[in-house]
């Protein structure tokens, strides 16, 4: 192999090296670290966690909201037979 060729191949070489070089570098540099992703996860993570308590709280107060009102719609229920039965009693001694 001629010298001059040599010096090429040698050139060439260098250049790659060189332009392999600066992409590992640029690649090295846009890495995020463990700690770079993991904080926003956990941030989101803690929102999250948050508004399900709040809906937990809220769940809960509508749950208590369905049983005040069950037990009033069964008061109002029990009222209203005991209406009826007294209606139906008047209407058969008012019959008699």
């Amino acid at each position: 192999m001629p010298a001059n060729e040599s010096s090429d191949r040698d050139c060439f070489l260098e250049r790659q090296i060189r332009i392999l070089v600066r992409r590992l570098t640029r690649l090295e540099e846009t890495q995020l670290t463990s700690t770079e992703v993991s904080l926003p996860i956990d941030r989101v993570n803690a929102r999250i966690d948050k508004i399900e308590e709040r809906m937990n709280r809220r769940f809960e107060l509508l749950e208590a909201r369905i049983d005040r009102l069950e037990a009033k719609f069964n008061d109002l229920d029990r009222k209203f037979d005991v209406a009826i039965a007294i209606s139906l009693n008047r209407s058969r001694v008012s019959d008699d």
